[in-house]
């Protein structure tokens, strides 16, 4: 390359890198948005995480086939459309789901430039190194973006990687090593952004910690707490107070250092609201010094609060905190009040509540109530102890069985054992609790609960439950249940205020608790029917059963509504209904039997 071809070469490579950083701050900071965004509705979550890389992915396939078609500089089209491509595997905090699908289309993008010699044996090894190297990201390095070394160094061993193998094209050509030169030029301005960009944003959050002394913090903290003692007390409503304390915290500072430290307390007082945010219960948060954090619950008994606090406990144990690539976890300890009549001033219930968390301190990991210890292993003497069962609805056409709901099942511990309760009429702060609880511990993010026919009626439970849905963005899909059906005019009423926040409604027993008479003119307001085959099984024979099944498959066409086939047995029951009737939608002992949700397998 001579002087002259030299410095047009150098302002497109200058050139490149600046067009590749504009795109990747916008991205950057988009995507951070995103990440610290909890208004957003499940489904607007879920479309602005596809659509953000998909954008630069269209973007990078417009550029990668320019290069095709244009002989002069093609190679900068490569570069930039490659490098657009791999830069959104280094997402933070993405599922395996979105993690899969940005490395297929780096893989895709790859196999078509190399289509020529794409099972050659130096491109089939070099793409075997990009997946395994791929899979060491996700498992050890999630934030190797903030590693300046790391980040180079992924990025020269797919640029010598893709350039390398390229077919047809010698290795003492000056395309090649252009291409690598430019593309690591990208990865270095890229790497160095992020970097600026994380430190600025650990300052910041130290900043707003330092921003209030102690003294500051805990003077605001006293005067706010004092006046919403004196309105609990004037109104004559309940008050809860609750103590949130991180169990040795002492050592988490020795491990990150004062900065680290401050960066976990931010992260943990977010997760905090952004638990206490999905319940309609009034509260007011407050961190008054240190690492002790003060809920105040306005119109709530201790009974009320309960299964919230419950919630607080399990998400920030099984949450997984991270600073300067390394992870945590940690529990908490609880110690709770309800404000009572003899309390003259706000100190009377604070002394309580500090008793009870003292207590709960000496195990750790544990919620302490009224001086009872209430680790939720053992919450017996608090409320009834209440977990939601799981048993998967599937797609069973599909012969890995695909997991698409799980129908979350009441059950309550009574002498050593899970039973069904007596009464399925629980409080709906218990229920969010419950489903927050399957949510913390089991993957699958379609949720499918049931609601007796007072509580279905109940246009209260169903606010708080779209709250719930619109504040919790696990949850891909909503599906409410209704056990027994109510009137015309609740159905009407009440499915309304759940399309809204995109809640599906289900009735369940059709053709048994549910008869067709009854439900026939509520059809255009529901979103599907349950058909429970185990019912029937002792009044009808076979062949009964089977003209059951068409007979409700064919209304639920007809209506355009969603078929589930519950209590399905056998293998042949599946199959049958698959092939006969088209019915995919299917749930029952051949597939799982009702379990904890940490438990849960899927024939």
């Amino acid at each position: 390359m001579t002087a002259d071809e030299f410095l047009p070469q150098l302002v497109l490579m200058i050139f490149a890198a600046a067009f590749v950083t504009i795109i990747v701050v916008a991205y950057t900071k988009l995507w951070n948005l995103l990440e610290i965004n909890t208004s957003e509705t499940a489904t607007r979550n879920i479309l602005i995480r596809i659509c953000l890389p998909a954008v630069v992915w269209v973007l990078a396939a417009i550029i990668s086939f320019t290069s095709l078609y244009v002989y002069n500089n093609s190679w900068i089209y490569a570069s930039i459309g490659v490098f657009l491509i791999a830069f959104p595997v280094l997402d933070r905090r993405i599922n395996s789901i979105e993690y899969f699908a940005r490395c297929a289309v780096l893989f895709l993008i790859w196999g078509a430039y190399h289509l020529s010699n794409l099972f050659s044996v130096q491109n089939v090894l070099t793409m075997f190194g990009l997946f395994v190297l791929l899979v060491a990201i996700r498992t050890w390095m999630s934030d190797i973006k903030y590693r300046l070394s790391f980040c180079l160094g992924a990025g020269l061993y797919v640029s010598l990687g893709f350039w390398l193998t390229f077919p047809n094209v010698k290795l003492n050509s000056s395309f090649i090593w252009s291409n690598i030169i430019v593309y690591m030029l990208m990865t270095l301005l890229t790497c160095v952004y992020w970097i600026i960009e994380y430190r600025h944003r650990l300052s910041m959050s130290d900043d707003r910690q330092t921003d209030l002394t102690p003294t500051d913090l805990y003077a605001s903290y006293e005067r706010d707490i004092s006046s919403l003692f004196n309105m609990s007390k004037q109104g004559h409503k309940p008050m809860t107070l609750a103590i949130v304390d991180i169990d040795k915290f002492t050592s988490i500072n020795e491990r990150f250092g004062h900065l680290g430290a401050n960066v976990i307390l931010s992260e943990f007082e977010t997760l905090l609201q952004t638990v206490l945010q999905q319940y309609a219960t009034v509260y007011h948060l407050f961190r008054s010094g240190g690492e002790e954090f003060n809920i105040i619950f306005m119109n709530a008994s201790t009974v009320d609060t309960a299964p919230i606090l419950l919630d607080c406990w399990d998400t920030i144990r099984t949450h997984t905190f991270d600073y300067n690539y390394k992870t945590l976890s940690m529990t908490v300890s609880i110690g709770a009040t309800q404000v009572q009549t003899v309390d003259e001033t706000i100190d009377d219930a604070y002394g309580r509540a500090n008793k009870s968390l003292t207590r709960s301190k000496l195990g750790r990991d544990a919620i302490t109530v009224e001086g009872v210890a209430q680790h939720a292993k053992e919450a017996t003497n608090w409320f009834p102890t209440y977990r939601y069962f799981v048993q998967p609805i599937v797609d069973a056409s599909k012969p890995d069985h695909p997991l698409l709901l799980n129908e979350m099942l009441l059950r309550e511990f009574d002498r050593n054992q899970w039973l069904l309760p007596d009464n399925f009429e629980i409080p709906v702060t218990t229920q969010i609790s419950l489903v927050k609880q399957v949510l913390n511990h089991n993957d699958c993010t379609g949720v499918n609960i049931n609601l007796t026919s007072q509580q279905f009626s109940d246009s209260q439970i169903a606010q708080d439950l779209a709250r719930f849905k619109r504040h919790e963005p696990r949850i891909s899909e909503f599906v409410i249940e209704v056990m027994d059906a109510p009137s015309l005019n609740i159905i009407k009423k009440i499915s309304a205020l759940y399309h809204e926040s995109g809640i599906k409604v289900y009735l369940d027993d059709v053709g048994s608790d549910n008869s067709y008479e009854l439900i026939l003119n509520m059809f255009p307001f529901i979103d599907g029917i349950k058909f429970a085959i185990q019912n029937l099984r002792k009044t009808n024979d076979p062949d009964q059963l089977l003209e059951r099944i068409g007979f409700w498959h064919d209304i639920a066409e007809k209506n355009n509504l969603e078929f589930v086939l519950e209590g399905v047995e056998t293998e042949d029951e599946s199959k049958y209904s698959v092939d006969k009737y088209g019915i995919y939608r299917q749930q029952g002992y051949y597939f799982a039997k009702p379990v904890l949700p940490e438990q849960e397998h899927i024939n």
